[in-house]
């Protein structure tokens, strides 16, 4: 009996004959069961939540991390005016679209520390003097970028990679940093830029 799996039905029914229409039913159901119990998770203690738009506000609490976990369907998180050093993949749930973590202490982005955020439309990292030198790959996968600040970060360079693939990107702050010169390509030729001071 060991490493067989037993599933027990009422006496009678033919579990392969079951109709296509009842796993239809089923795999219908499921994606909505997990999006519900998703929307159950309790908003953190530092944390207020608000439903419409959803949204967890967890800013100005002298946070040394990212809640865990923020609710399954926060599409708004606002960690900004805090003490997190660190951000890691994971973090944030797939469905965000605002991500707020200026002023914060970041000295360290894992490997993956956005991936997954294909909704992310705006994402301020600007005043963390701190932040480690960007990657090529920092900001890979996210399409729906449209905003991305930066300002305020001791930036001395940037990888010439690091805006490919992000074709709704239109405002970049880059303002009171340490730059040089801009890897501008032509895939973002169309980016408005406001650089006031950058230099």
């Amino acid at each position: 009996m060991s490493g067989r799996v037993w599933l027990s039905m009422r006496p009678g029914l033919d579990f392969n004959n079951c109709s296509l229409q009842y796993l239809i039913c089923f795999s219908l159901f499921l994606p909505l069961s997990l999006s519900y119990h998703s929307s159950l998770t309790p908003c953190p203690s530092l944390c207020t939540c608000y439903p419409s738009p959803p949204t967890a506000s967890c800013q100005s609490h002298n946070l040394s991390r990212v809640p865990s976990p923020l609710p399954g369907l926060a599409r708004r998180v606002f960690l900004q005016n805090n003490q997190i050093s660190e951000l890691g993949p994971g973090l944030f749930s797939p469905l965000t679209s605002v991500l707020w973590l200026f002023s914060n202490r970041i000295s360290r982005l894992r490997p993956g520390a956005f991936q997954g955020l294909e909704y992310l439309e705006e994402l301020d990292l600007g005043n963390n003097p701190s932040l480690p030198p960007l990657q090529p790959d920092t900001f890979s996968g996210l399409n729906s970028l449209r905003s991305l600040h930066l300002y305020r970060c001791h930036i001395h360079r940037l990888p010439a990679d690091l805006f490919r693939g992000l074709h709704s990107l239109r405002y970049l702050y880059l303002q009171h940093n340490r730059l040089t010169g801009l890897p501008i390509s032509s895939c973002i030729m169309c980016i408005l830029l406001a650089l006031a001071g950058f230099l």
